[in-house]
């Protein structure tokens, strides 16, 4: 009955399972932070600068995104506290998913990737820290500009302005992530940024679309607006708005197919079975006109339309 609760969990990860430190030798986690870089350091203090009063124990990685990859099988979750985001591996079990092993990486439920601030595993310094506060990071999908690549809504990016990047990630054929001797995970930088007269310390996201252009929403701004590759905004909107991010869906999303409907009309009728029929001739495949899904069109499904 609506209202019960008898899910059940199918999959979970935790922070806790995939911990590193170098003060304790006596405990299972004790190792060299800068030569585990797929475990998070349970002392890394995040930083005071995204968190404010709320960094420490009660808010410790302030995580504010996650996003699912169908292709890859992997979730990307978005730490503000660390100034970075980490990538997982989401074929494993439950028990994989808590252990070091196994899963299409075989890595476990340990990070594939990371990035955005690789002095919290000792791989840089402040000065190699990209990221600060950010929100939203999200895979670019399949066939839009720039697919597979990540794109994020920096918060605090400097002086006291936000951006939007988009990083490309050193992600090899098997679906890991390239990463050299002592260095940190690349890019160094990132390959695309919008930086203009827009400031959001919460909050916040970005999203590209398909025509190429990139939908964001600053929060704290009360805007959402487009803009293209080359930085020119194409669509704006300001107003009494308080979202933390938009999505633009096309005109056509909530428009209900109708099985047989082959020209499109609205309606079936007499030019539909003409249509079919023309496609029974050809002996050619359209899914619209395999009626009853057995995938051959025939005169069955003449008959049936």
């Amino acid at each position: 009955p609506i209202g019960s609760n008898e899910a059940d969990i199918v999959w979970e990860w935790h922070f806790w399972d995939h911990l590193v430190q170098d003060i304790n030798p006596s405990l299972d986690n004790y190792g060299i932070i800068n030569e585990n870089p797929q475990l998070l350091n349970i002392n890394c203090e995040g930083s005071p600068g995204s968190g404010g009063g709320n960094v420490g124990i009660r808010d410790w990685n302030h995580c504010n995104s996650i996003s699912y990859n169908t292709i890859l099988d992997q979730i990307v979750i978005s730490s503000r506290h660390m100034n970075e985001f980490y990538v997982i591996d989401h074929s494993t079990s439950i028990i994989e998913a808590s252990s070091h092993s196994g899963g299409n990486s075989g890595l476990g439920g340990d990070f594939l990737y990371r990035w955005g601030n690789p002095q919290n595993y000792n791989r840089g310094n402040s000065e190699n820290q990209i990221l600060s506060a950010q929100h939203g990071v999200n895979w670019i999908q399949e066939g839009f500009p720039g697919a597979g690549n990540f794109i994020i809504f920096n918060n605090k990016h400097e002086n006291n302005s936000s951006a939007v990047l988009e990083i490309v990630p050193p992600i090899q054929s098997n679906g890991l992530y390239e990463i050299s001797g002592s260095e940190p995970f690349a890019p160094e930088s990132y390959f695309w940024i919008y930086q203009s007269n827009f400031y959001s310390g919460f909050q916040s996201g970005a999203f590209r679309l398909e025509n190429g252009n990139t939908l964001i929403t600053s929060t704290n701004d009360s805007s959402v607006f487009e803009v293209n590759m080359d930085g020119e905004v194409e669509w704006s909107y300001e107003g009494d708005l308080k979202t933390a991010r938009a999505i633009k869906y096309p005109l056509d999303y909530l428009s209900v197919s109708i099985p047989g409907d082959l020209n499109s009309d609205g309606i079936i009728n007499i030019l539909d079975v003409i249509q079919l029929i023309n496609i029974v001739l050809s002996n050619t495949f359209q899914a619209g006109g395999d009626i009853n899904n057995d995938e051959v069109i025939n005169i069955l499904d003449v008959v049936l339309l």
